[in-house]
Parts: structure tokens; sequence; C-alpha cells
């Protein structure tokens, strides 16, 4: 737990300051003045237990941790994470060698958005389920010459075209094609 001391300092870096003149002839400065007073209150309440002392100085001061030489190697091994509270071997994530490396280097080299993390099944990526026939290949064929009668070559619609009319002619034109 924080000590007194620390939360004060803590309220004090959370919550921004008001000019006192102005706090007392608004009433968005007493709105101001009641919400600091809670937020103080809160920050002294610490009903979460969030505002707490650095993890590391509570294992150093704590003489009911001991560190035996089997738990030095779990701390040293960068392959091992935790997650969940549960120690698990860290898979696909490299880790840096370099003490020098750059934050977006870090995150690429991460491999956390690679694309077969963030879209892995992309349509392109999976193979046909049926054989293209030939309705298929004059559709596309009838699709392009809709295209190109409804579209700039810039590929903006022509003004007053809508895609209901694209489909609309290419079925028309798939229609006359069979």
């Amino acid at each position: 737990m924080a000590t007194k001391r620390q939360k004060k300092e803590k309220a004090k870096s959370l919550i921004p300051s008001i000019p006192v003149p102005i706090r007392r002839l608004t009433p968005a400065g007493r709105l101001y003045d009641t919400a600091s007073t809670l937020a103080k209150l809160l920050i002294e309440a610490d009903p979460l237990g969030i505002i707490t002392d650095d993890p590391v100085a509570e294992i150093i001061n704590d003489p009911t941790i001991k560190m035996t030489p089997e738990l030095m190697e779990v701390i040293n091994d960068n392959s091992i994470i935790m997650v969940d509270g549960q120690l698990a071997r860290a898979q696909d994530m490299p880790v840096p060698t370099s003490p020098a490396i750059g934050g977006r280097d870090f995150i690429r080299s991460s491999g956390q958005f690679r694309r077969d993390m963030i879209l892995p099944d992309l349509p392109g990526s999976t193979k046909r389920t049926r054989k293209k026939t030939k309705t298929d290949k004059n559709m596309s064929k009838a699709l392009r010459m809709a295209n190109n009668r409804f579209r700039t070559k810039k590929g903006k619609l022509r003004k007053g075209a809508t895609q209901a009319q694209i489909m609309k002619y290419a079925h028309k034109l798939l229609k006359k094609m069979s």
C-alpha cells in the first residue's frame, strides 16, 4: 500500500489546478472544487488498491520472499512469460537483444502485427472450392464490358450511373452471351 504522502503527491499530479479567483466566481469553478475534493478522497481511500508502491521495492522489502536459484532462472529466461498468473513459454515472439532498438523496430520485430496474426483467412489465400464454369467466365467478361460503359477512364461512375445499373446491364449481356 502507498503511504499518505505518496497518495497526496499522486493527487497533486492527477488533479489539474485552476486559479482561485476563477474557481470562486464561476459555477464551473465550484464544480471543479467539488470534483477535486471527491478525487482527493478517492485517492486517499484507494478502494481498488491501484495506487501502490513500486513492485520491485515491494519484493525487495518483503522478508517473506526468498529468491531461489530456480526462481532466478525463471526470471532471467527470456522464453518464459507470465499469462493470467501462469508461467508459459513465449512462442513466435523474438526478444530483441540490442538495448538500442527503437520503438518502431521493436513493434515490427515483435510479430504482433504480422498479417497472418491479424487477418488469418483472407479471401485470396483460400483455394476455390469449385471449378470455374463457362457462366463465371462470361460474367467476368460482361462485368468488364458494363464497367467500361458506365465508368470513366479514371474509374469513377459516370453521372447518373449506379452500381445497380452496372449489374443489371452485366446480367443482360450475360443472357445474350449464353
